[in-house]
């Protein structure tokens, strides 16, 4: 169950930060910057290899995120499909 959900959030919170940078126009440099992250995590973060930790999520809200609710709207999608799989 807990695997599941650590598959799922890791891939959607990839997406969201890369899809965010992107808006931003962020280099990774400036990502990894913005994030306080080291560039290094911020690439296994980006090639999937890692999922982010609660820190660089919180970091990412309020430093990236280009639309909070909608944000939030998707990770609660994500999390309902998760359930009603189990």
């Amino acid at each position: 169950m807990k695997h599941l959900y650590y598959e799922r959030l890791k891939t959607f919170l990839q997406k969201e930060i890369i899809d965010s940078a992107v808006e931003h126009k962020f280099t990774n440099e400036k990502a990894s910057e913005t994030l306080r992250v080291s560039s290094r995590n911020y690439s296994n973060i980006k090639a999937g290899k890692s999922s982010c930790s609660t820190e660089t999520l919180c970091v990412f809200i309020v430093k990236m995120c280009v639309d909070r609710n909608a944000f939030i709207d998707r990770l609660i999608t994500i999390i309902e499909e998760a359930e009603s799989e189990l």
